[in-house]
């Protein structure tokens, strides 16, 4: 946990460090970025599947299973020698593209931001370095975004790279709500909004996402396969204390709704992004972001849509807002941790940081 901290306040510190905005975008960012990806790229057994998917890497019995469904995935994967390779490219990819969209739509100004919510909030690095095949499917579907829906208006060819990203976790396929919200957000007052999100919370407070997950763990393992864990109900975040905790990230959805959505020109960045948050926002009030599935894809896309907000003109919403989503990811990390310090088989997957310079051969 140490070494988690060390790295969270370097790269925050580095980047409010005094210095004209350009030098921090030409210097700062990329050193930021080269001590994640350095801190990413030589862990071992730091996350929850880093070890399952060492054996899956050398069982020859996988080769005989096929590629399964998701063959872009299990493509990339076996095309290294050693597993420590894979990491080392599973990671340059991650931290490669997330520069990018950094470089490309967060001011200077908010570069700190970025590596605050990157680092604490659990959806995203701590998700990322865990589920392997999502962190690509991340990939697949930001640069989809980026060559498809914000510079190009190009619905079918943006299908196509949302099916891709589902060919490295089968998760992605939801990410079709996307292109659907982009034709109709604009149109949908957001007092509306506001009521379907409070809806959702007032479903998962209750018990009847529990009873649904129950009924689905019932009968999904014989039609899903491994993919019912991710429905059933001991992954549902339903419970009235998460619930509550949701409604603090409510006041930045509605904020980003009424400012850069509704009403507003669709064809703008700011549109675009915005509608990826507020579908994140959505699924997230009912309760059905299991194991963070969906964070580790779209939460990029409420990072930069605060961002922009940190610029939109002052008042006590705005405010109101940022504080509630800061106090949403900070409550959020001290849950996770705590969780974690009850959960003694997950402790050394994420308090305890290792590399593979640790070891006495490279895995």
């Amino acid at each position: 946990m140490s070494t988690w901290l060390t790295v969270l306040f370097v790269t925050i510190l580095l980047n409010l460090f005094p210095l004209k905005l350009e030098k921090r975008k030409k210097f700062i960012l990329p050193i930021s970025f080269i001590i994640l990806f350095v801190f990413l790229a030589i862990r071992y057994d730091y996350g929850v599947d880093y070890l399952t998917y060492q054996r899956i890497f050398y069982s020859p019995e996988l080769y005989s299973r096929g590629f399964g469904s998701e063959p872009l995935f299990w493509w990339f994967f076996f095309l290294f020698k050693h597993y420590y390779q894979f990491v080392i490219a599973q990671t340059f990819l991650i931290c490669g593209t997330y520069f990018y969209f950094v470089t490309k739509y967060v001011s200077p100004k908010y570069y700190f931001f970025f590596f605050f919510v990157f680092m604490c909030y659990p959806g995203m690095m701590f998700t990322t370095i865990a589920a392997m095949r999502s962190s690509i499917a991340v990939v697949v579907f930001l640069w989809g975004t980026e060559l498809f829906f914000l510079q190009r208006n190009k619905p079918l060819l943006y299908v196509v790279s949302i099916f891709a990203a589902s060919l490295c976790h089968l998760s992605a396929i939801h990410l079709l709500l996307i292109p659907l919200a982009y034709n109709f957000l604009d149109k949908m007052s957001p007092k509306i909004w506001a009521f379907i999100i409070f809806a959702g919370l007032l479903v998962s407070m209750t018990l009847i996402t529990q009873m649904v997950g129950n009924a689905l763990d019932y009968f999904s393992e014989d039609t899903l396969g491994d993919y019912s864990k991710y429905i059933g109900g001991k992954f549902n975040e339903s419970s009235s204390s998460y619930a509550i905790l949701r409604l603090f990230v409510i006041v930045p959805g509605f904020y980003i709704y009424r400012v850069f959505i509704y009403g507003h020109n669709k064809n703008t960045i700011a549109y675009k992004i915005s509608t990826i948050a507020i579908v994140y926002f959505t699924i997230n009030s009912f309760g059905l972001d299991f194991q963070s599935r969906f964070a580790v894809l779209m939460f990029l896309f409420v990072i930069l849509s605060i961002s922009y907000m940190f610029d939109t003109k002052y008042n006590m919403f705005k405010k109101l807002a940022i504080s509630a989503f800061v106090f949403y990811v900070v409550w959020y990390d001290y849950i996770m941790f705590v969780r974690l310090k009850t959960m003694i088989g997950m402790q050394g997957n994420f308090l305890f940081y290792q590399t593979i310079f640790d070891l006495p051969q490279l895995p």
